[in-house]
């Protein structure tokens, strides 16, 4: 009997240890949820959730949602996502949580897919017409293509047409492009200037003194220039140039206003060719002043449109 009851407190001790842990460990777990989202409050799938110092994590659902159980109140939960900085939070009392991942660029992940339309003039020549633009994506890759079209319906002429990829080259701190420019201006019977010109353009994100972004660019291309009895063919020529822009002035209601400013220089062998432009950007208007010093002749312009954005896209 003394043994029966020896076993029986046995087997009690063991069933008590058996029913009592699970409630016991169901007790300390903690459950925390939230949803994660970037800046600019677009949900977030696929986000990892890790319980640092453990394997313990989950991944954001469509919806940007999570949850996550622990069992320490002072766990370090750690949000990461490729292209994005990681972020970690403490629990402590808190079980609900709304986390905005910011870039980890200075480099915008998010590119508009925009159309651009205006009018553009030669007032020294009396040359009037229009411009347009598209940024649309082709193989994965965002392209911009632009032509701006003037003429006084007689002689005077100009065809500006450029057709570029944006984002070639992309770090934390610069972003590049590559354009391939044609212009061909004519002036009376006694100036005609055709040029093709490949030009990279290096954008430094980081801000600056006294500037948003600073641009450098570089080109390489062929001319063919007339003017009087001087006639060069083939000619090839080498550019440099640098932009700048002020910082972006906000006002209420999401009004803005940027000023870029952009400077050119093209030594075609036998003269050099000089380029300006200022841009004054209202929201999504522009109203730009540009000049061209071709040899000794100078071609001077304008444009005022307007930029809409069809559809957002992510680069991967």
């Amino acid at each position: 009997m003394g043994e029966s009851g020896s076993w029986w407190k046995l087997v009690r001790s063991v069933l008590t240890v058996f029913l009592i842990f699970p409630v016991c460990a169901l007790y300390g777990q903690i459950t925390i949820t939230g949803k994660v989202m970037e800046i600019g409050n677009e949900v977030l799938p696929c986000v990892t959730v890790l319980e640092k110092g453990t394997e313990n994590f989950t991944f954001t659902g469509i919806d940007g949602n999570f949850s996550l159980e622990v069992t320490d109140s002072n766990a370090i939960i750690a949000f990461s996502y490729i292209g994005l900085k990681t972020k970690e939070v403490t629990i402590r009392e808190k079980r609900e949580f709304l986390i905005k991942l910011k870039y980890d660029c200075h480099i915008d992940f998010f590119d508009e897919k925009q159309i651009g339309v205006g009018l553009s003039g030669d007032p020294v020549h009396h040359s009037w017409g229009g411009f347009f633009q598209i940024t649309p994506v082709v193989f994965r890759r965002l392209f911009i293509g632009k032509i701006n079209y003037l003429s006084d319906f007689s002689v005077n002429h100009r065809l500006d047409a450029t057709i570029g990829v944006l984002h070639v080259l992309v770090d934390c701190d610069y972003d590049a492009n590559v354009d391939l420019n044609y212009k061909d201006i004519k002036i009376a019977e006694t100036f005609r200037f055709k040029n093709y010109m490949v030009e990279g353009k290096l954008n430094f994100s980081r801000p600056r003194i006294f500037s948003n972004h600073t641009r450098l660019y570089a080109g390489f291309g062929l001319s063919d220039f007339h003017k009087q009895d001087f006639v060069v063919s083939k000619q090839a020529g080498y550019m440099l140039g640098i932009g700048t822009d002020i910082p972006v002035i906000h006002y209420p209601f999401h009004y803005w206003v940027a000023l870029e400013v952009s400077m050119k220089a093209v030594y075609w062998k036998n003269f050099w060719e000089w380029k300006g432009e200022m841009t004054c950007k209202i929201n999504r208007m522009a109203l730009s002043a540009e000049f061209d010093v071709i040899d000794s002749s100078l071609i001077m312009g304008f444009k005022i449109g307007y930029k809409f954005g069809y559809q957002r896209i992510r680069r991967n």
